[in-house]
């Protein structure tokens, strides 16, 4: 698959701007975004550097299907999403009750910017 990586770039910038980011003043705060690296099939990672040090990366589809996911390093690293399964593989289907408060927060927060985005706020 062939990818632009300025687009790429835009998403993961717009991404990582956004309101409910952990890192919303990143890039002018002197933070780059690096090394745009393909992960197969449309998902790629981009790296957050910061005076030197990996912030956090973003896994991000080509195609803006699949809503990017911030991991910080160290924290819980997202799991391999099968192929033809992206949108389902985010941990958010599953029962609540059975959902720990940190995958319950990150669910409700990725609801909140599904439904900002179907809005036209984003």
């Amino acid at each position: 698959m062939v990818t632009d990586v300025a687009r790429l770039r835009a998403r993961a910038v717009a991404h990582i701007s956004g309101p409910s980011s952990p890192y919303p003043n990143f890039v002018n705060s002197g933070g780059e975004l690096q090394e745009f690296t393909p992960l197969g099939g449309e998902s790629w990672r981009v790296y957050g550097v910061q005076n030197g040090q990996t912030a956090f990366y973003i896994d991000l589809s080509a195609s803006g299907r699949v809503t990017p996911r911030t991991v910080t390093p160290g924290g819980n690293a997202p799991q391999p999403v099968p192929p033809g399964n992206e949108e389902q593989g985010d941990g958010c289907g599953g029962p609540v009750r059975e959902m720990t408060d940190r995958r319950l927060a990150d669910c409700l927060g990725r609801f909140a910017d599904e439904l900002r985005r179907r809005s036209g706020g984003e």
